[in-house]
């Protein structure tokens, strides 16, 4: 990993992070909750850009930096040139550079040795928190309440569901969860039909079979990537956690858009009564939890009972915020495209590269010379 690598992932992510939270901030009565949730998408991809071949964000000249517009150039005053020779007419000057920079290949081991060990230490936290959930698969016991059952298969309905999921409850969680990205699980707290209400306990499969239909499992597995990937940098920490809160209003207003308004308090008090009461780390997990900490919980329970169904005109708004946001990440495909011509290394193509001999013209000189031949596209090399 580069210095220009890890200042162009650090740039990036926290311009993106920062333009969302503005967004979200300043247009937060344009917004429907469900919209507000998907500008955290653009960040995921924003965050996975200095990750993609340069090759495959080659869009000409229009995307780069260094693009020349001009048909006919002239060429750039450099401080080895006389400014006088132009009065002359005399165009033709050395534009040769003496490169001497301070060697970074030092800091750029260091650097990478440090990110790699970082992303160690979030890769044990994640596979502690994957051992976690592999002990609450092992104790599933499936349910065989025949009631809950044909609840079950009625939302399934009500939300067009036809996969088939298994359900099940286990001694080992205190709140509702869901995972599994091939085989998907719902799994309720041991006996909870002895303590839930039939109208509770569809409270619960609706929020879970939302989080299925909306694909929030697989988010799961890319927000633990890129936490892994970005550990360095604490605004991605913020980010994540902003977005997960988000997820679970977009969540929580999609089950109200489904329940009579005289059910909007009952189910609020369902989620109430799971407060705080995760098994997994919040951080780390690759599973959907009804449960959340106070703090989120408390901002879920204002956005309840403050709901309203989402218009056209909010929609439209929303439609076009995210848009403009989209414009925002097309923004920086210039900056991850010219990320490789920084002055760490240049890829010289064999088929555009000559390597000559002129030892005869540098006798007691050090170095290295290239020169770049416009007219036939070709680099000249001594002593590369």
């Amino acid at each position: 990993m580069s210095v220009l690598h890890l200042a162009v992932s650090i740039f990036i992510s926290s311009i993106m992070i920062i333009v969302i939270m503005l967004i979200r901030k300043i247009f937060k009565n344009q917004l429907s909750s469900k919209w507000k949730y998907n500008l955290w998408f653009l960040l995921l991809i924003a965050l996975l850009l200095p990750y993609i071949p340069t090759q495959l964000l080659n869009f000409g000249d229009k995307f780069t930096w260094n693009g020349n517009q001009n048909s006919n150039p002239l060429p750039s005053v450099t401080t080895t040139e006389n400014p006088r020779s132009w009065e002359n007419g005399n165009w033709m000057h050395d534009f040769s550079t003496s490169v001497n920079r301070i060697d970074l290949t030092f800091l750029n081991h260091v650097l990478t040795i440090i990110w790699i060990a970082g992303m160690l230490v979030m890769i044990a936290l994640s596979i502690h928190a994957w051992i976690k959930l592999r002990q609450i698969k092992k104790s599933i016991i499936l349910l065989t309440n025949s009631e809950v059952l044909s609840l079950f298969e009625q939302c399934k309905q009500l939300l067009n569901v036809s996969r088939p999921l298994v359900l099940g409850e286990s001694p080992l969680i205190k709140s509702p969860l869901t995972f599994g990205i091939f085989k998907t699980y719902i799994v309720l707290p041991s006996h909870a039909e002895t303590w839930l209400s039939m109208d509770e306990i569809k409270y619960i499969l609706l929020h879970e079979l939302h989080h299925y239909k909306y694909k929030d499992i697989a988010t799961n597995y890319l927000i633990v990537l890129f936490q892994i990937l970005y550990w360095f940098n604490p605004l991605i920490w913020m980010a994540f956690r902003e977005m997960r809160l988000d997820r679970e209003i977009a969540c929580d207003s999609a089950v109200l858009n489904t329940l009579d308004q005289y059910q909007h308090a009952a189910y609020g008090n369902t989620i109430i009564m799971f407060a705080d009461k995760s098994y997994l780390p919040r951080h780390f997990s690759m599973v959907n939890q009804i449960a959340s900490s106070k703090k989120q919980l408390k901002k879920r329970i204002e956005r309840i009972a403050a709901f309203r169904s989402e218009t056209k005109l909010l929609k439209l708004k929303s439609i076009l915020i995210f848009i403009f946001l989209v414009g925002v990440v097309v923004s920086q495909i210039p900056i991850v495209s010219a990320m490789p011509y920084g002055d760490d290394r240049i890829d010289f193509d064999s088929n555009h590269t000559m390597y000559e001999d002129l030892s005869a013209f540098f006798s007691g000189y050090e170095g290295s010379f290239v020169l770049y031949d416009l007219q036939e596209e070709q680099y000249n090399i001594y002593n590369n």
